[in-house]
């Protein structure tokens, strides 16, 4: 049971009938007098009704989206409606353990993020495994660390902290790779735990191929605000090398000497590296002046 009267549990609900319940029942068990804010992201299904009957048996704030406004909408929702120091986020289809919460809570003196890092499969379809590697190994690279855990729905976050970030977070399922990257390309603590989730109750909202590329843009958008020379500067090179290596070819083979192509690239190289140092600086001047 969590002890601490700081932490406050935000759960996103969108058509989660089947098994919202049993959810909020664990919950409240693992959470004791802890508050909970069920955030009703304008489902179509069964589910106002059940937080209707739940909400004063088992003690929680619902709040409801007349619409769809997306996961991550529905968190900040749940975040900017909390009071305590600490929110700890809880996906309502099942898939995480409550007796997880004490141990988020455990590790937070020292973090100002903690994530569940799921282990193996956790119940997702095969059919997610190429795209969530991708966008892992991407996310790697740019972070310039192994990230044991990108997206969980399972974290904890000092609120003064995450509503710092509230103006990059997306409204959709991004949202958790977003707050990610954005804390530790900040420097913010982050820590992680290990958890074992469950295959989630009822049908997923997640749309592989649109949710994936948008949240690989997302990625290169955070890496872009708080380290463009990330992107640029390999970018640079490889134009540069490439122009090089051409021009260096053709005046070998022909006496024409350069091409248009090459100079084309080598121009393009030097540019592309001033123009990401000119990001940096604006990067840095953003961070200094926030």
């Amino acid at each position: 049971m969590v002890d601490s009267p700081s932490v406050t549990i935000v759960v996103p609900a969108f058509d989660e009938a089947e098994g919202i319940e049993r959810t909020l029942r664990d919950l409240r068990l693992a959470a004791g007098e802890q508050p909970i804010i069920v955030v009703d992201d304008g489902s179509g299904d069964d589910t106002p009704q059940i937080l209707a009957r739940l909400k004063q048996e088992l003690s929680l704030t619902v709040i409801r989206h007349r619409s769809n406004r997306g996961y991550g909408a529905a968190l900040k929702t749940g975040i900017r409606a909390a009071e305590t120091e600490l929110v700890i986020t809880f996906d309502g289809d099942g898939q995480h353990d409550p007796a997880d919460i004490e141990r988020l809570v455990e590790r937070a003196e020292d973090a100002d993020m903690v994530v569940g890092a799921r282990q193996g499969r956790s119940g997702q379809p095969w059919l997610r495994g190429p795209g969530k590697w991708l966008l892992s190994a991407v996310a790697n690279w740019l972070a310039r660390m192994t990230l044991p855990d990108l997206n969980s729905g399972l974290r904890l976050f000092r609120r003064e902290t995450i509503l710092r970030y509230f103006h990059l977070l997306p409204d959709g399922f991004s949202l958790s790779t977003t707050s990610t990257l954005a804390l530790i390309k900040d420097g913010c603590r982050v820590d992680w735990i290990e958890i074992q989730a469950r295959p989630r109750t009822g049908a997923s909202s997640v749309r592989q191929l649109r949710h994936g590329s948008q949240a690989l843009l997302l990625v290169l958008r955070v890496v872009l605000l708080f380290d463009p020379l990330r992107v640029f500067m390999p970018a640079a090179i490889l134009l540069f090398l490439g122009g090089a290596a051409s021009a260096a070819y053709n005046i070998a083979r022909s006496p024409a000497g350069l091409a248009d192509a090459d100079i084309l690239l080598l121009l393009t190289g030097v540019l592309v590296f001033f123009f990401g140092l000119v990001s940096d600086q604006i990067a840095e001047m953003r961070r200094r002046g926030r």
